[in-house]
């Protein structure tokens, strides 16, 4: 079994997820960054990162105020994940309109960030390139989950949909609805 070990000089763009947002530590990292917790996740870091009364029901509370405050602490791109997905980074914010119930499954959270990393590498390069990733790998994913043909969806079922939900993706549909944008 091969260990990687995380080299804080690295300048490549790097999506964090689960565990490894555990061990995350704001400013030790040279490259951009995207965090995807889920809100327990979200509560644990924030507890760590800003205030030891952050809880799930809490974030649950006030999901943009969550996200943002992620954003300041972390000066990553941060999706919170859970029904209305946010990405925010220090100048916008975006909420998911698609997705569903049917991405609430164990190993979803999996797909979404191998989703972003996958967008991440086609578009690190682009001017937007780690707000965009985000945001297509977050839309396309939810798309896949909406497709789905199952209520019972697994985490494969998802992944399985992925490249259907990037090509509706790419011939526009549907994707001049993403992200609902706020400022502020």
């Amino acid at each position: 079994e091969r260990v990687v070990a995380l080299d804080a000089n690295d300048a490549r763009p790097w999506v964090w997820d689960a565990a490894a947002l555990d061990v995350f530590e704001p400013g030790r990292s040279a490259g951009p960054r995207v965090l995807t917790p889920h809100p327990g996740e979200a509560a644990r870091l924030l507890a760590r990162l800003d205030d030891p009364t952050w809880t799930s029901a809490r974030v649950q509370a006030d999901r943009m105020h969550a996200a943002r405050t992620l954003v300041e602490r972390t000066g990553a791109i941060i999706v919170l994940k859970g029904g209305g997905t946010i990405v925010a980074s220090p100048e916008r914010l975006g909420i998911a309109v698609a997705g569903g119930p049917s991405l609430a499954s164990a190993g979803t959270g999996d797909v979404l960030a191998g989703t972003i990393g996958a967008m991440l590498a086609r578009q690190a390069r682009a001017p937007r390139g780690l707000w965009a990733a985000a945001c297509v790998g977050v839309h396309v994913h939810a798309l896949a989950g909406d497709a789905s043909p199952s209520l019972a969806t697994l985490a494969l079922d998802v992944a399985a949909q992925l490249p259907g939900a990037l090509d509706r993706a790419a011939r526009g549909d549907a994707i001049e609805r993403w992200p609902t944008a706020y400022r502020g």
